[in-house]
């Protein structure tokens, strides 16, 4: 069995109830598709920076452009600080 990396996050009530709002958010909008229902505006401004707030505590960011700027079209992926922390973890406890 291979070890797997477990990663606790460390946020306040208010940044746990924005996350859960957009969690919700997320849910109405797989439920509305379901359905094949219109999905409301109401659901579209709640995800609103949804993307930004995930991003910032699970570690993911997007790349940048020459002039320093986030490149808003493209994947996010995992920051560097994040896997070379991860890998420090998992080669100290394979001590």
């Amino acid at each position: 069995m291979s070890k797997e990396n477990i990663y606790i996050l460390e946020v306040t009530e208010n940044q746990m109830l924005k996350m859960l709002g957009a969690v919700n958010a997320i849910k109405d909008f797989n439920r509305a598709t379901d359905e094949k229902l219109d999905i409301s505006y109401d659901v579209v401004q709640r995800l609103d920076y949804a993307d930004e707030m995930l991003a910032f505590h699970l570690g993911f960011e997007q790349p940048m452009n020459e002039a320093g700027h986030k490149c808003r079209w493209a994947d996010f992926s995992i920051r560097d600080d994040v896997t070379k922390t991860s890998r420090k973890k998992r080669q100290k406890a394979d001590k």
